[in-house]
């Protein structure tokens, strides 16, 4: 049965499953959701019925598939190849895409061998230069991980692999905006997506030690800088193309350009 109109769905096959445990992430606690759940992994069956329902169900001729988790690298790379081959056995003539969020920590030659080969858009969670990245972004033993981010980056670039960056605006690197800007542009990421830290726990259902939300006023940090990172990263700039954004304020536009930056 086709859908009235074109839908996009988030694809979580290994649930809120990770490698990391970012001190911010809300979504890790989502195991509490399924006590005694053990087995995360999308099952074959599953697979497939998605696959084959999400396709037909399209009322359009191009269809993209959007992986995340938790990290959906841990899921192996047998796993998405027979997710493109179901792809492939259903697509009825339509165009398939896919796109995969991932930390990178576990990125090698296999992996992006097939990226490119698949043409996979990846996208790589990065949130800026190691002291601002490490800050949160941990592993389960509590260890930095941009070391790990950065080798990942050089096996997509090795390959070819198309990918843009997701940094999370945290109350770290929401204070040097222009070093987050600059240094995600120097790893060669042509397209930044930011999004800011919002998503709390209920009081009392977790122990987690989240981090807190941004300062909106830092010394040393001007105003207008400010005003330019946060309207792009919440979306509250009426305007932004091509490099450039105004914000009305007080009955004035401002008008900034990053390349001045």
């Amino acid at each position: 049965m086709k859908a009235g109109r074109p839908f996009h769905i988030l694809t979580k096959p290994v649930g809120p499953i990770c490698n990391l445990d970012c001190k911010y992430c809300f979504y890790l606690e989502k195991e509490k959701m399924y006590p005694g759940e053990n087995s995360w992994r999308m099952s074959d069956a599953v697979m497939e019925k998605y696959v084959r329902d999400y396709i037909h169900s399209q009322p359009v001729t191009e269809i993209n598939f959007a992986w995340q988790g938790g990290e959906p690298t841990l899921l192996g790379v047998e796993f998405f190849r027979k997710a493109v081959a179901l792809q492939k056995k259903f697509a009825d003539g339509k165009t398939i895409s896919n796109a995969l969020q991932t930390n990178g920590t576990l990125l090698d030659d296999e992996w992006c061998g097939f990226l490119a080969a698949n043409k996979f858009l990846v996208g790589l969670s990065v949130d800026g230069p190691a002291e601002l990245h490490d800050k949160y972004r941990v592993d389960k033993r509590q260890q930095p991980t941009f070391d790990k981010v950065m080798r990942g980056l050089e096996f997509l670039k090795k390959h070819k692999v198309y990918f843009n960056t997701l940094t999370v605006v945290n109350r770290a690197n929401s204070q040097q905006p222009l070093e987050v800007y600059r240094f995600l542009k120097s790893i060669g990421s042509e397209f930044l997506q930011f999004i800011p830290l919002v998503e709390r726990t209920a009081a009392g259902e977790t122990n987690l030690d989240f981090a807190e939300p941004p300062l909106l006023v830092r010394s040393g940090v001007s105003a207008e800088r400010r005003i330019l990172f946060f309207g792009l990263v919440s979306g509250t700039l009426p305007r932004c193309r091509y490099g450039h954004a105004l914000e009305r304020r007080g009955g004035a536009v401002w008008e900034f350009s990053l390349r001045d930056f």
